[in-house]
């Protein structure tokens, strides 16, 4: 009979240190790993109805979608950041809006994504958010979305030039990649960026 007291060994993540902020990446959505804040693709009208959004609005509850809404029309290229719903039941007290979509259902383009993840990283900041969940926001299937290896590019880019510019009080941030065959090239990606970030800190 197993021991109830005996402790789970917990899951490692394929991960580097940028100086006081540890990167990893996992296999999974925006839900693969604790954390106190996740991003969410948004759209302009703040509609929450398929996709990483759909599945924020499921678990967390339609008062995030109302939120959210309130302050429409969002600007593209934005992150709004609102309360998390029934999310804070598991330790998520935030969720950052990344405005990439004009409409629901339509497209995007890469310099959206890239202006919209520096700002929920900059919000992050702000909010004093000490693990944050990243998932390839703008990526999907459909005419006008972008590859998911597209977008880890930018999500990669975009951290390690915020890590590189700031301070970060964030402890944690997690890239996640909802097709586990991409966790490899993710942090393929990640140690070209700290390779990068570790000379320009370094001369």
């Amino acid at each position: 009979m197993p021991n109830p007291t005996s402790s789970v060994e917990p899951i490692r993540h394929p991960s580097l240190r940028f100086g006081r902020t540890t990167v990893q990446v996992c296999a999974g959505d925006a839900f693969c790993t604790d954390a106190d804040a996740i991003v969410c693709p948004a759209n302009r009208r703040g509609m929450m109805v398929a996709g990483a959004a759909g599945l924020v609005r499921l678990r967390g509850g339609a008062d995030v979608e109302r939120e959210i809404m309130a302050q429409a029309p969002l600007t593209l290229g934005t992150a709004v950041a609102t309360s998390s719903g029934d999310l804070t039941s598991v330790g998520i007290q935030l969720v950052l809006h990344a405005v990439v979509f004009d409409d629901l259902g339509g497209s995007t383009r890469l310099d959206l994504v890239e202006k919209a993840v520096a700002s929920a990283l900059q919000s992050a900041e702000r909010h004093r958010v000490r693990s944050l969940v990243i998932p390839p926001v703008g990526s999907g299937v459909g005419t006008g979305r972008l590859t998911q290896q597209d977008v880890y590019v930018v999500v990669v880019d975009e951290l390690a030039g915020h890590l590189r510019r700031y301070t970060s009080r964030i402890e944690t941030i997690t890239i996640a990649c909802p097709d586990k065959r991409d966790v490899r090239d993710t942090f393929a990606l990640l140690q070209q960026a700290y390779q990068l970030w570790w000379e320009l800190r370094s001369t």
